[in-house]
């Protein structure tokens, strides 16, 4: 009786193992709600929306206009993207932020472009 209990106990496990790995759970990445400035978006997920700075970015004040048409032109509503954290300041979050689609960060894009300086050291 106790090689019985022991053996349906295993069955039971590793059937579980098998449906859940059939069947994963899936993560839903953040998405663009709107671009707020030429280094500033919201983004949100399922939940929550957050207000997003692109970290480590430093646009110039001539090139605000452009920065903020490529970013819209490159960020179209509801563009996946995954967010790196880089710290937190009034009230938004500081981020390295990902294009999922092309896996490129947008800083480095934008630095490539000539619309932006980097400007951390371990960017």
């Amino acid at each position: 009786m106790l090689l019985i209990n022991l053996i349906r106990k295993l069955f039971i496990i590793v059937f579980s193992i098998v449906i859940a790995s059939l069947y994963p759970y899936t993560v839903n990445s953040a998405e663009i709600f709107q671009i707020s400035s030429a280094s500033s978006i919201q983004v949100g997920d399922q939940n929550r929306v957050y207000n997003v700075d692109i970290g480590c970015v430093s646009v110039d004040p001539k090139d605000e206009d452009e920065a903020f048409k490529w970013l819209k032109s490159e960020l179209p509503r509801h563009t996946k993207v995954n967010l790196r954290p880089i710290g937190y300041s009034d009230g938004k979050l500081i981020s390295k932020v990902i294009k999922i689609s092309s896996n490129q960060d947008l800083g480095m894009l934008m630095k490539e472009k000539g619309i932006a300086e980097i400007n951390c050291l371990d960017y």
